[in-house]
């Protein structure tokens, strides 16, 4: 139905585009509520069972894929200068809120997501720090 009201260009009258406006603009601070409720009262993150697994997907998310980004940037597509540093910085950003709302959704690998997010979050700050002082 949105596509539609955007492809046609009507406008719609606030009473029925202020809800619309209001619930999307919650998606953001929801998500982050959810996840940080996730984190009260959990256990320390990558402990227990599934350790092996949440390191594996730290460091590809952290190490491999800024380096696969950048051999792609600068070998494949002929990037250099500003335009190869922000692909590799873009890769390297942390894991998005929205992995772990479609896990809980799902409900499947909501602990792996949380735990993967809390860590490449924090670790993914000295990386971009490597990265913007070797490409900067």
């Amino acid at each position: 139905m949105g596509v539609l009201v955007a492809a046609t260009g009507v406008d719609l009258p606030p009473l029925v585009r202020e809800p619309v406006e209001l619930t999307a603009a919650l998606a953001v601070p929801a998500a982050l509520l959810a996840y940080g409720m996730s984190l009260h009262g959990a256990p320390r993150p990558a402990s227990g069972d599934g350790a092996r697994r949440v390191w594996l997907a730290v460091a590809l998310k952290t190490l491999a894929q800024p380096a696969l980004a950048y051999a792609l940037g600068r070998w494949v597509a002929g990037l250099s200068g500003v335009a190869l540093l922000a692909v590799t910085v873009t890769s390297a950003l942390p894991t998005a809120q929205n992995v772990f709302v479609y896990a809980a959704s799902y409900d499947r690998g909501t602990l792996l997501a949380r735990d993967v997010i809390l860590l490449t979050t924090v670790l993914s700050a000295p990386v971009l720090v490597g990265i913007a002082v070797l490409l900067g």
